[in-house]
């Protein structure tokens, strides 16, 4: 497995068993994590604010921790949302969940 979130499905043969959990997988930068520093603070999320106005430029495994919604661009969106799960307004795993099922579908 690469470094970051996902999703694993639980069966049991007999069908008396059916879960989905989430998990993460340890080395590199993670979603929201920009810095890779095992923490969703307010520095990830001022990464993605200076990216945003073009003072740094974020690239690879660091472009992709910062782009939390999925649609191809790191901007102050992205920067809200890292804020919020920062501050437990939001939670990461939501977030996941809500980016693997609009992926699915």
């Amino acid at each position: 497995l690469k470094p970051g979130y996902t999703k694993l499905n639980l069966y049991s043969d007999n069908k008396l068993y059916n879960e989905t959990i989430y998990v993460y997988v340890g080395g590199g930068p993670r979603l929201a994590d920009i810095n890779a520093d095992g923490k969703i603070n307010s520095l990830d999320a001022l990464s993605v604010l200076q990216h945003s106005v073009e003072k740094i430029t974020l690239t690879g495994e660091a472009f992709a921790a910062a782009d939390v919604d999925g649609n191809g661009n790191v901007n102050s969106v992205d920067a809200l949302t890292i804020l919020q799960i920062s501050t437990e307004k939001q939670s990461i795993w939501d977030l996941i969940y809500t980016k693997s099922t609009v992926c699915q579908n």
